[in-house]
């Protein structure tokens, strides 16, 4: 019996199981699974640990496979017949958030996915269900032998040529199936692909596919999806190392979005690296702008292998297979293109280690690139159902300050052209008043000079202050009474430059009439007298 199918000790109470116990017993205390005790040391914390879940209490989790964004999944026995199974459990509240919801939909649309797909390289489901008082779903499916391709490329590096094709032979045929049924997986890597020794041939490996998690529908008139789900603009969905531009970019997946993942899988089994490496953000600008380098020439890689990846990895849909089995055929030198794309044909002559014959042609990035789309990829927070209308975008706020301006200086100017002719006489009435001094006049502010409204005198008494010298030390402006001719324009006219009259604000008081007492009319002006 394997050790993780051990039967020691209650997870829940820690009572030992009897000796006679198989996997499966529980526990007469709280009706927990006996499982092994070095699982209780590794997952003690885990609460579904020997949980018995469905009909009867018919699966018992026994051990921990693997978790991620949407639970664990574990290794179970089936108590009716004793087969070892795994489950996928987790729990979800749809109440709670949008992001529950979101894996819901998941959890049931994996489910309804894997019933329609009967193929002996994917995974088999088995049954169903939920406690609902406890939020809690689950999936039962075959538990595939082997390890995840990610764990053997990490311990090997790459794979040979000859058991790399044989992996991606496999696994384009089960996914051949899955495009047969109108789905798309949207998720291969090699930690969806497990791998074990074939058993008749050791230097063949057997795969299986996994984890439809993210699966999507194409099936117009059978849509997967639920209505209330929405994916917000930009967003993507998937591993940034495998996925196809369109995916990046928020596009319109289809087969041909698996057929580039593979290719990068291929690629990476091949080489022992990924084309594209380097931090996150270097591989979606590689994937949305740089042409895919070609397989390295030193590889022993048959001539139909390297136009196969080379074809697969080509950034527009349309360039690529259409689905899976095109590329299949193309692996086997068997291919030739349905579509009519201008200037897409396939030349499987080239010797092996020349370069892409495609690599010279120009790539354009797509559109959402020139608007810096953002990107984000840390967790699965949204999903691929249609858009939401993007918000209208608001008037340019350029030609509106512009609108405005010229509003302003149209009002401005018809307000100074109707208060103009009006301040004019009302300046040259202050264009004397009684000085301080006896027998001496001074400018007042806005008058041009001193000077008699009939006679001017003959000449000024030698004693008489110089008009000038009482003025403020400004530059002398035109008076603003010029503009206007009132009756004594003349006398004005004679008399030197002074400061401009003062404008009036429409709100101030208007100003006391000559006539009222000319101390009232004095301003306070700094008076410079002579040496």
């Amino acid at each position: 019996m394997p050790n993780d199918l051990e039967v020691e000790v209650c997870p829940s109470c820690g009572r030992s199981a009897p000796a006679e116990a198989r996997p499966g017993d529980v526990c007469p205390e709280d009706g927990r699974a006996f499982v092994s005790r070095a699982v209780v040391a590794r997952h003690g914390r885990d609460k579904l640990v020997g949980r018995v879940l469905g009909d009867d209490g018919r699966y018992a989790l026994l051990d921990v496979l693997g978790q991620g964004g949407m639970g664990a999944v574990y290794r179970a026995v089936d108590r009716t017949n004793g087969a070892v199974v795994a489950v996928k459990a987790a729990h979800i509240d749809p109440r709670r958030s949008a992001a529950q919801r979101i894996l819901l939909s998941r959890f049931r649309r994996e489910a309804r996915a894997l019933a329609r797909l009967d193929h002996p390289r994917i995974v088999r489901l088995r049954d169903s269900g939920e406690v609902e008082a406890e939020d809690l779903r689950f999936l039962v499916m075959d538990l595939a032998p082997g390890s995840s391709l990610a764990q053997v490329l990490r311990t090997e590096g790459r794979l040979d040529v000859d058991r790399a094709l044989g992996v991606t032979e496999q696994l384009l045929s089960a996914l051949a199936a899955v495009h047969a049924q109108g789905l798309v997986h949207r998720d291969v890597k090699p930690q969806n692909v497990l791998v074990a020794p074939d058993p008749q041939d050791a230097g063949r490996l057997d795969m299986t596919l996994i984890d439809f998690g993210i699966v999507k529908s194409i099936v117009v008139e059978e849509e997967l999806e639920e209505d209330d789900e929405r994916t917000r603009p930009g967003a993507t969905i998937g591993t940034p190392t495998y996925m196809a531009p369109e995916q990046l970019s928020a596009g319109d997946v289809g087969p041909w979005t698996d057929v580039y993942a593979v290719g990068v899988l291929l690629y990476r089994m091949l080489a022992g690296e990924a084309p594209f490496s380097g931090t996150s953000a270097e591989v979606v600008a590689g994937h949305l702008r740089d042409p895919a380098p070609p397989l390295p020439g030193h590889l022993d890689v048959p001539d139909a292998a390297r136009h196969a990846v080379s074809v697969a990895l080509r950034k527009s849909p349309m360039d690529r297979f259409a689905d899976a089995g095109e590329m299949r055929l193309a692996l086997k030198g068997q291919w030739t293109p349905a579509r009519t794309t201008p200037g897409f044909t396939p030349d499987l002559s080239v010797e092996a280690g020349t370069s892409d014959p495609w690599a010279d042609e120009g790539v354009s990035a797509p559109p959402q690139l020139e608007t810096g789309i953002s990107t984000p990829f840390a967790g699965e927070v949204s999903d691929d159902f249609d858009d939401v209308p993007r918000t209208p975008s608001r008037p340019d706020r350029a030609v509106a300050v512009w609108l405005g301006v010229s509003l302003a200086l149209a009002f401005g100017l018809f307000w100074w052209a109707k208060r103009e002719p009006a301040e004019a006489p009302l300046a040259a009435s202050r264009s004397e008043v009684p000085a301080r001094t006896a027998g001496a006049t001074v400018p007042d502010a806005g008058a041009a000079a001193p000077a008699a409204p009939t006679v001017a005198p003959s000449s000024p008494p030698t004693s008489a202050p110089t008009p000038v010298a009482s003025a403020p030390s400004v530059a002398p402006v035109a008076s603003v009474a010029s503009v206007a001719s009132p009756p004594f324009a003349p006398a004005m006219a004679t008399a030197p430059a002074s400061r401009a009259a003062p404008v009036r604000p429409s709100w101030a008081p208007a100003r006391a009439r000559p006539g009222k007492p000319a101390e009232e009319l004095m301003p306070i002006l700094p008076v410079e007298t002579g040496p």
